[in-house]
């Protein structure tokens, strides 16, 4: 019975993988996780949106940018535009706003925010090659 319950463990970790790798559309927008309208009062935003991006790599003193069709030049003059990243490694529950991440085993990574504009955000790494990272960008609007 033992024995059964590792392959099942092992099943359904392996599942859960092959659903992560299926969303991925290289390292591009990935799909949208919330559009949430909320009406509770004249402060709280209209709608809020995640973008995630997936074992995201950047090379040492490079760049990389978010491709992000739903960013609005209203977006970034009134609504909030935050990104949040976390190592794709190992899972912690959490994803920290840059820009700086310290993995569980101690190794700090630095990602700067170089730019945000309509459509897309670039950031970038001047120290050595990130690990494979995963992002979150948070869009939110009361308009």
């Amino acid at each position: 019975m033992r024995k059964v319950s590792y392959h099942i463990i092992i099943l359904l970790f392996l599942a859960l993988v092959a659903g992560f790798v299926a969303c991925r559309k290289n390292d591009q927008y990935t799909g949208r996780f919330g559009q949430i309208p909320i009406n509770i009062n004249a402060d709280s935003p209209s709608y809020r949106q995640y973008f995630y991006f997936f074992n995201v790599v950047i090379d040492s003193n490079a760049t990389y940018t978010f491709n992000l069709p739903e960013l609005t030049q209203a977006l970034i003059d009134t609504g909030v535009v935050q990104v949040y990243f976390r190592t794709a490694l190992i899972v912690p529950n959490q994803y920290d706003l840059l820009p700086v991440f310290t993995i569980p085993n101690g190794k700090i990574v630095v990602v700067n925010l170089v730019s945000i504009e309509i459509g897309k955000i670039t950031v970038a790494e001047y120290g050595p090659t990130t690990p494979p990272m995963n992002y979150m960008v948070y869009l939110a609007s009361s308009q």
